[in-house]
């Protein structure tokens, strides 16, 4: 993994420039190519709803019944709100699943990445949370440290990206908001046991 880690940044770099001015909308995009929210910051606030249209529609009271409860997801949420208006209204393409064997590699460089179901329209930096949050699960991935590489990256192409801590720290409670949702919907106990302890250690941590 550590070999790898130029070819992924650059792999997200090229998400990052990819030409998406012929669509319109944040969010997860639909077959038509535009997404529903007007906004990004309506966007991830949407984590909180429970819609009978959604496919993982009854998470909440599953949530609520579960062996963890709906308390850590409280939590993480309230500090989340805190951090949602620090968000740049940027409009990139996301992949928001760079796991689960949706990245394939040849020898040190990544040769493709499928399974766009959960891509996004919203700020690039939100693949760079998603791998930070999802590190500790992945214990060959101890000793990497994927914020500090991503912010290292971006000075050595002159890339600014302002309130870099907060944007993470939003994105990665974003993260595990979700998928506490997505566990909790599925039935998955013990991931959400796991999700749930890890979105309120990112919510306590200080910036």
């Amino acid at each position: 993994m550590q070999a790898l880690l130029p070819s992924l940044l650059s792999a997200l770099d090229a998400m990052r420039l990819a030409d998406v001015s012929t669509s319109a909308g944040y969010g997860i995009w639909g077959a038509d190519g535009n997404a529903p929210h007007a906004t990004w910051r309506d966007a991830l606030l949407d984590v909180t709803n429970d819609r009978p249209t959604e496919r993982i529609h009854g998470w909440r009271k599953r949530l609520a019944s579960s062996p963890t409860g709906a308390g850590p997801f409280e939590e993480g949420f309230r500090r989340f709100e805190a951090l949602v208006d620090h968000v740049p209204e940027e409009r990139h393409l996301i992949h928001s699943d760079l796991l689960h064997f949706n990245v394939l590699v040849a020898g040190e460089r990544i040769a493709a990445v499928i399974d766009w179901g959960c891509s996004m329209y919203g700020d690039f930096l939100y693949d760079v949370a998603w791998l930070s949050f999802w590190a500790p699960w992945y214990r060959a991935w101890n000793n990497i440290d994927f914020v500090a590489e991503a912010a290292r990256h971006y000075v050595s192409i002159g890339l600014e990206a302002p309130r870099f801590q907060e944007r993470l720290r939003c994105y990665e409670l974003h993260i595990g908001l979700s998928g506490q949702a997505y566990c909790a919907f599925s039935g998955h106990w013990e991931d959400l046991e796991w999700t749930a302890r890890r979105t309120v250690a990112v919510a306590r941590a200080s910036l």
